[in-house]
């Protein structure tokens, strides 16, 4: 995977972005190793250990997602706090300012935050089928999103790193709209899996087919990801998420007896 990685001293500074841009567009993907350095991934840590231990009530903004029931019942997302107060500092302007200029320079775009989550394998944790994110209906809210992961935790094959697929991002949609992805497309496609250490930046847009695996050990595995849309088409963000709220709302804004559509992208 070497034309896919790049090593970087922590940061963007020392980026050469338009080495970055030509990976992008001929793959779909990059990564950057040691984007953040461990002190700085420390303190993001710590920022989204302090939305983890918040009461799952709507009034602290934070939309928290799990899976599974009963004593089986593991958190496995959270959305919707970078543009919170008590995250404006934190969270706010890494999401907000430092990873929206660097998509800005990735894709010669002036981009807008779109929505944001950390995506969650407690141990033993079940992983996320492969898909395009634009099956969820983002070709709405504009023509192509861009993802800049922050890899949290070590993410390896055993606890289920993400796979991707280079080049088909060039061809659009692959799959349907809000459903899942076609068994004999997924068999077609050259999945490559890619274990990043903590620190790890990893870039990718809507169209990027991509997926991971079950979490077989018995420690967390988290990815950050804040995505963007292009400033020209408008900002979404507010549309999205009432979208959202009304189609596959988060436990604790759920109404008793309602049915939801429930792709959760």
């Amino acid at each position: 995977l070497a034309a896919a990685r790049t090593m970087s001293a922590p940061g963007s500074s020392t980026l050469d972005f338009a080495a970055l841009a030509r990976q992008y567009e001929e793959n779909g993907f990059f990564l950057v190793e040691d984007y953040c350095a461990p002190a700085r991934i420390d303190e993001i840590d710590r920022w989204l250990t302090e939305l983890e231990e918040l009461p799952d009530v709507k009034d602290h903004g934070v939309w928290k997602y799990y899976e599974g029931e009963g004593e089986t019942r593991k958190l496995n997302r959270m959305e919707h706090f970078a543009t919170l107060e008590t995250q404006k500092d934190k969270l706010g302007a890494l999401i907000c300012d430092e990873l929206r200029e660097l998509c800005d320079k990735v894709t010669g775009h002036e981009c807008v935050l779109f929505k944001e989550k950390l995506n969650w394998k407690k141990g033993g944790g079940n992983g996320f089928a492969a898909h395009q994110d634009a099956q969820a209906g983002w070709e709405e809210f504009g023509t192509v999103h861009y993802s800049v992961a922050l890899v949290v935790d070590d993410c390896t094959i055993e606890n289920g790193c993400l796979e991707m697929v280079r080049g088909k991002h060039r061809e659009g949609l692959i799959g349907p709209v809000f459903d899942n992805m076609p068994e004999d497309v997924i068999d077609s496609l050259e999945w490559e899996p890619l274990p990043a250490k903590r620190g790890t930046l990893v870039f990718f847009d809507s169209y990027t087919p991509h997926r991971s695996a079950d979490n077989k050990t018995d420690k967390q595995r988290r990815l950050l990801l804040a995505t963007y849309g292009r400033k020209s088409e408008g900002d979404h963000r507010e549309a999205y998420h009432a979208s959202k709220l009304a189609n596959h709302p988060p436990e604790a804004f759920k109404e008793a007896g309602k049915e939801y559509r429930g792709y959760k992208i």
